[in-house]
């Protein structure tokens, strides 16, 4: 669903570029070669693998993960798929209005009800 969502919206912008980035933060559970098949299938530009040798922790896991990516804009998604990426346009939207610098942060919440935008 997420590769699908990433090359339908660079089909539609073309100056849209995408990598996925997954912290393997020392799992044993086969997380690696599952990872692997999808960069043979979409290529390393597309899906790579940063894989740690011991659990770190998700903070380390997450700071890591942000260092080895090569992106102007980073997105940050657990592996759940617990949130659907169709509400990408409107953080993009949100991060353009409050850049400054080159500097900006938004966030997103699968717990805002579908008829909210902002938090209170």
């Amino acid at each position: 669903e997420t590769i699908a969502f990433l090359e339908q919206r660079k089909k539609k912008v073309p100056n849209f570029k995408f990598e996925i980035i997954v912290v393997n933060d020392g799992s044993k559970d086969k997380t690696d070669k599952e990872v692997l098949k999808y960069t043979e299938k979409h290529g390393f530009e597309t899906v790579r693998l940063l894989q740690l040798d011991f659990n770190c922790g998700k903070g380390a896991a997450i700071n890591k993960g942000i260092r080895y990516s090569r992106g102007k804009a980073i997105l940050f998604a657990d592996a759940d798929a617990a949130t659907k990426f169709d509400g990408l346009v409107g953080l993009e939207k949100e991060l353009q209005n409050i850049t400054k610098n080159n500097l900006g942060c938004v966030v997103g919440s699968r717990y805002l009800s579908d008829d909210k935008e902002k938090a209170e």
